[in-house]
């Protein structure tokens, strides 16, 4: 990557990779070698270590060797860590029916809403993410989980249909048609729908940046 990323994107990374792969493994290989620079007192730890991966759309393994090293401070707790090695066929392979991906995010984010399961819309939706409901309403990313994790926003059915996707290199724009019920308190959001949504493909995942729901016409 260009630049380090939080642990809580990191996380969200790191479990998108169980959508792809089966029976995820990393086994780490000799001994770690402990390194005390007294130069700013610093700590560091360097492993090596194989990450394994078998492709739930080919079958096919993919092992990745890989060098980590981990930062510590004075309480022994990690500060940094970053990790060396060519996660490209990992990636590939992962990804390679970009559109069964996106379709399969797409099932994933109607599971999702149907259950009302804040964590995954959290994988789902990226960091800018917009959504526009019938209404005409607007939501950013925060206001959406939170709705889906208070109850305040719940539904009762949701089911999606004719999904249409268009790829341009790392980004994509997917429509289909729907129809949801709600819980009490938003039952004037019920009804048929036509969505048009647009996907980013962010560090080899996924993710939705915008999407827009509106009234099919008569």
């Amino acid at each position: 990557m260009a630049k380090s990323i939080p642990i809580a994107e990191a996380m969200k990374l790191w479990m998108a990779d169980f959508d792809m792969f089966d029976s995820i493994d990393q086994k780490q290989y000799g001994y770690p070698d402990y390194l005390h620079y007294k130069d700013e007192d610093a700590k560091t730890v360097q492993s090596w270590w194989t990450l394994s991966g078998k492709s739930k759309k080919t079958g096919q393994w993919v092992r990745i060797p890989m060098f980590t090293s981990d930062d510590f401070n004075e309480d022994g707790k990690i500060i940094r860590e970053s990790s060396y090695g060519d996660f490209s066929k990992w990636n590939t392979t992962g990804s390679e029916n970009e559109e069964q991906v996106i379709r399969q995010v797409i099932g994933d984010l109607q599971k999702a809403l149907q259950e009302g399961n804040a964590d995954a819309l959290d994988r789902i939706y990226a960091s800018s993410y917009i959504f526009t409901a019938v209404d005409g309403t607007m939501s950013t990313r925060p206001q959406r989980i939170a709705a889906i994790k208070s109850g305040k926003l719940k539904y009762k059915s949701l089911s999606i249909e004719n999904v249409k996707i268009k790829i341009y290199g790392d980004a994509a724009v997917a429509t289909f048609n729907g129809e949801a019920r709600f819980a009490p308190g938003n039952e004037n959001l019920d009804g048929k729908f036509v969505t048009t949504t647009t996907f980013i493909k962010s560090n080899g995942h996924w993710m939705q940046v915008a999407s827009g729901n509106v009234r099919p016409s008569k």
